[in-house]
């Protein structure tokens, strides 16, 4: 009896292994060649991994937008030679740009494989296309405007940069639009309404004029600011 179970289990399991086989080929689809200025459009499923090929020269910097439709996507970008390179993954959900880049070390082709965050993730859709592909950054200044690539355009907000040594702004540069609406972009002379951000620059330095014993978190405020107004001494309930 126990002979025959084992053949059995034996059989069932050639049986199922071409078709397991089969269901890992089928994971991974190769989707081709992406090229710049063309738009590739694709639906993906929860257990498929979509690979594209990218041909890049030695020394080339890359940047890639995904358009997430109804899906939340990863992407890993691979070498020539199939070796990991990098891991992207946004907090936009499953709608909104995953933008990613791809430094090359060598000529070749280089992989992109896209797939969903999880097997719970939904049927969807993406679009996915090289925006940009150039010479990788060697100077100090062409590399803060590659670290800033992905907010440096007419269709998001950015930032203006500066970068200081010895007390000294050694470069700037803005990157992207201060308002949308009106097609304005950042500039060096930018002035940002920081509003609650500057909540935290100022605790900080009343901290630092504490621990100088320049001033009690406990005194009363109108010690330091008379013109606010006398709301009484905070009753015990109130600390």
């Amino acid at each position: 009896m126990k002979k025959h179970f084992h053949v059995v289990m034996f059989l069932a399991v050639m049986v199922l292994f071409p078709a397991l086989q089969l269901s890992l080929v089928q994971a991974q689809v190769q989707k081709g060649e992406l090229v710049i200025d063309k738009t590739t459009y694709s639906e993906i499923t929860p257990n498929e991994k979509h690979q594209y090929k990218v041909k890049l020269a030695k020394d080339q910097f890359a940047f890639f937008k995904l358009m997430q439709k109804g899906v939340d996507l990863r992407i890993t970008t691979y070498d020539c030679k199939g070796e990991k390179i990098e891991d992207f993954d946004s907090p936009n959900g499953r709608t909104g740009p995953e933008l990613f880049t791809l430094i090359s070390s060598d000529k070749g082709e280089y992989i992109i494989e896209v797939y969903p965050f999880d097997e719970k993730e939904p049927l969807g859709s993406y679009e996915l296309s090289i925006q940009i592909i150039k010479p990788k950054a060697i100077s100090p200044d062409d590399q803060v405007d590659e670290i800033f690539t992905a907010w440096n355009s007419k269709e998001t907000p950015g930032a203006a940069v500066a970068v200081v040594k010895n007390g000294g702004i050694i470069y700037k540069n803005g990157y992207g639009m201060a308002n949308l609406e009106y097609d304005i972009p950042i500039s060096t002379t930018s002035v940002f309404h920081i509003a609650s951000v500057s909540k935290q620059f100022t605790v900080f330095s009343i901290l630092l004029l504490e621990n100088e014993g320049k001033l009690n978190l406990d005194d009363d405020i109108r010690k330091y600011i008379p013109e606010v107004p006398d709301f009484g001494k905070p009753s015990p309930c109130d600390i």
